[in-house]
């Protein structure tokens, strides 16, 4: 590949020096660099297009501008290029002030020859380049630190409030199945379940962003997951704004979870379409891209080669700059109250930061929005534990269950739930409360359906352990307002622990125990087997 000749803006006003600066610069290898003037600061800054220079030899004794003052307008003007310093005047002390306001290198006028001249560019331009990627990687730093704290937050405040819809999930799912509930009454009751659904929701979008829903990844091929997203999008998108969807030939694979990605499209699919009321494009995009294609701010410490990237381009409103730092931090919207709940991109960062992904997000008041994301391209595919879902009605059962949970009326209505099914229960708030109740009932007690996070020291994880060693045929339902927490201990897939995420209806934890009583020890243990 040919190296790109480096084009170099010369600020001087003296056309003698310039003459010598352009001729010392003839001897250097004909395509290393291309040389453009200017006679003063305004000019220069008027010349400083996006992108057209990567160095300026800057003069300190213009028409319009001298000494320090110089190099601050300069920098304040052209911050993504470096800068060396042209003086008639051999003061260290001067050099390391320009160097202070943002110069990367310092010549004398009259000192300068051909070596010395290159030599101090391609420094210029290398120590520039360190040092954007090193305030890019501080940045980064930060704000993923920022948004872990937010994040963790976020994954308790989710944590708790799946136990309370629970019990409100739970409670309405009990009336509607009620008989002799009074006409009157439904639609209420149907209300209380649509809100604690939508509420669930979320709860999900927080556990999203905060990395506590566990993956469940596979190879895909991004293409497919896109081209099936079509359908779903152009409803919700309108009439007034064209889907584009655009496919490289050739993509390798990616390890992901194929919801969260849908997840991930869709987010950003709505984000767009509230961007463009109006109407306008949306258009999908996935290429290959290497390490080497990657920006600077998307690059700096990558050490993976390569990538599939998701573009996402919308023709909307664009996003003020003074915003843009901000739109993946969680309930930040620039929305209207009532139109959005800030979750949106706050998720997307979430599932792509899980994935061992990157974001990145251009805009431009009026000019539009570009998300692009870039995921590592498949290696091996771990396996995750699928929930069960309800598919058939409850068979009922007698036999005798420990539940232990701390939330009282949580425990209430699970006991309510397994008793209205013909089964025994033995309640505990803890795990400590717990062992004392196994001591006494041991024998008869057949399965322990437990909450991971309990108080006291003793997780519910940990109470299983305790009992399945003194019990080894005990069968294990574990619960949580998370599913990180369950696996955080992988061996609980291995052991044949079930577990079900809160929140949850009363028939999903029933048919649940049902399932995990009628599991064959044969059975389990071909499960625990290598």
């Amino acid at each position: 590949m040919v190296n790109q000749p480096v084009k170099v803006l010369l600020v001087e006003d003296n056309p003698g020096d310039a003459r010598l600066l352009r001729e010392i610069l003839e001897e250097a290898p004909r395509s290393a660099f291309e040389l453009a003037q200017a006679e003063s600061l305004g000019a220069a800054l008027r010349e400083l297009e996006p992108g057209r220079f990567g160095l300026v030899l800057l003069d300190l004794s213009l028409p319009d501008a001298r000494g320090l003052e110089t190099v601050t307008r300069m920098r304040k003007a052209a911050p993504d290029i470096p800068i060396v310093v042209l003086t008639g005047f051999d003061d260290e002390g001067f050099a390391l002030d320009a160097v202070r306001e943002g110069a990367q290198d310092y010549l004398v006028k009259g000192q300068i020859h051909h070596n010395l001249l290159v030599r101090a560019m391609r420094y210029a331009i290398e120590r520039h380049r360190l040092l954007r990627e090193h305030q890019i990687l501080e940045a980064r730093l930060l704000q993923s630190q920022k948004l872990e704290s937010i994040g963790k937050l976020a994954g308790g405040i989710a944590h708790d409030f799946n136990n309370l819809l629970t019990i409100i999930y739970g409670h309405s799912s009990l009336l509607l199945e009620a008989k002799h509930l009074p006409a009157e009454f439904v639609s209420s009751v149907e209300r209380i379940s649509m809100a604690a659904k939508r509420a669930s929701n979320l709860t999900r979008q927080l556990l999203m962003f905060s990395r506590k829903q566990p993956l469940q990844p596979k190879k895909l091929d991004l293409r497919h997951v896109v081209t099936s997203m079509v359908r779903m999008l152009q409803p919700i998108l309108g009439e007034d704004i064209t889907l584009q969807v655009e496919h490289a030939p050739k993509l390798p694979a990616v390890c992901a979870d194929q919801s969260m990605m849908e997840q991930v499209i869709m987010n950003l699919a709505l984000n767009a379409r509230d961007a463009m009321p109006k109407g306008g494009t949306l258009r999908l995009q996935t290429f290959a891209q290497t390490r080497h294609d990657i920006p600077l701010d998307l690059s700096a410490g990558v050490r993976r080669e390569s990538f599939v990237c998701l573009a996402v381009r919308d023709t909307g409103c664009g996003i003020p700059p003074e915003q843009l730092a901000h739109v993946f931090e969680p309930f930040y919207t620039t929305k209207d109250p009532g139109h959005g709940t800030g979750l949106g991109l706050a998720t997307v960062y979430g599932i792509v930061q899980q994935h061992n992904g990157w974001i990145n997000v251009a805009s431009e008041p009026d000019h539009g929005t570009t998300f692009e994301i870039l995921l590592p391209s498949a290696g091996d595919c771990g396996e995750a534990f699928e929930e069960q879902q309800p598919t058939a009605p409850v068979p009922r059962g007698s036999e005798v269950v420990l539940v232990v949970e701390d939330e009282v009326a949580l425990r209430e209505l699970l006991r309510a739930t397994l008793e209205s099914n013909g089964y025994q229960v033995f309640e505990a708030d803890s795990g400590v409360a717990a062992l004392s109740v196994w001591r006494d009932h041991k024998s008869s007690i057949a399965l322990l359906l437990t909450d991971v996070v309990m108080p006291g020291g003793l997780t519910g994880w940990e109470l299983a352990e305790r009992l399945r060693a003194d019990k080894p045929d005990l069968r294990v339902l574990l619960t949580s307002g998370y599913a990180k927490e369950i696996t955080d201990h992988g061996s609980a897939v291995r052991k044949d622990f079930k577990f079900l995420a809160k929140p949850y209806r009363p028939d999903h934890i029933a048919r649940l125990v049902r399932d995990s009583l009628d599991a064959e020890p044969a059975k389990r243990a071909e499960q625990n087997s290598p």
